[in-house]
């Protein structure tokens, strides 16, 4: 006796035929097992008609316009594409939008912030508190450490572009968040409470940089030879070695 109560064969689900059948450049859903609320999916999708009658049919339409042939989208992805709701293509969009500024884009940030008077332009500037940071030290926590702000932030709106970038002392881009129009006074009050003077900015840029590029002074660090007294002779101008640390580091200067 035959079995009454077989299962019969399982069939693909409606929203996996729709979008396999247009995956394949198929409208007419090639599985002859598919729904006819897949059907119409299809034939919308392949017609640009996104207005499918049937529920169903509207959220594989959904699923497959944003690129997801899983059809997974549930009721409600079709409720906001049939009301008009942005807040799908805002998400969408955010997630294509370019997030971190780029090398080329940092080099033009750097350039635009305020320069340290006496001091090497391509190794230190000024954030836009006041704060003197090191171009070496970024994605760091110290005081001459810095990082690269949206000033517009990403959040609301802000570009990835070198029109929408600041340096900021890295604590300070920290404590000011997703805010935006913030004073350089209020921005001040997240800052170090520390300065250093240009001889302590010496010794920091020579263990940095391996020398010192200041007006009136230009030096490098001592090599080995030198170090252990086996040069045949010392180096003048520019090339001279440095002689750090000063005698008294708290003279300015």
């Amino acid at each position: 006796m035959g079995n009454r109560f077989s299962t019969p064969p399982a069939s693909s689900p409606p929203s996996t035929s729709a979008a396999a059948g247009i995956a394949n450049g198929d409208s007419s859903s090639s599985s002859p097992s598919s729904s006819p609320s897949s059907t119409s999916a299809a034939a919308g999708i392949a017609n640009g008609d996104l207005s499918s009658s049937s529920p169903s049919s509207t959220s594989v339409a959904a699923g497959i316009a944003n690129g997801d042939l899983s059809s997974s989208s549930p009721s409600s992805t079709s409720a906001g594409i049939a009301n008009g709701d942005g807040s799908l293509a805002k998400e969408a969009n955010n997630a294509r939008r370019l997030r971190i500024f780029d090398e080329k884009m940092r080099s033009l940030c750097w350039q635009k912030a305020a320069v340290v008077t006496g001091r090497d332009p391509a190794r230190w500037r000024k954030d836009v508190a006041g704060n003197i940071v090191c171009r070496k030290f970024t994605r760091c926590e110290g005081c001459l450490c810095h990082e690269y702000d949206h000033i517009i932030p990403f959040s609301k709106g802000g570009e990835t572009d070198p029109s929408n970038c600041q340096i900021l002392q890295s604590r300070v881009n920290r404590s000011k968040g997703d805010r935006d129009k913030l004073e350089s006074d209020e921005l001040r009050h997240y800052s170090c409470d520390l300065t250093f003077t240009d001889k302590e900015l010496d010794v920091i840029e020579m263990a940095v940089y391996g020398n010192v590029i200041r007006p009136g002074l230009q030096c490098r660090c001592k090599s080995v030879a030198e170090k252990l007294g086996l040069a045949s002779r010392k180096s003048k101008g520019p090339e001279m070695a440095c002689e750090l640390p000063y005698k008294n580091m708290g003279d300015s200067g």
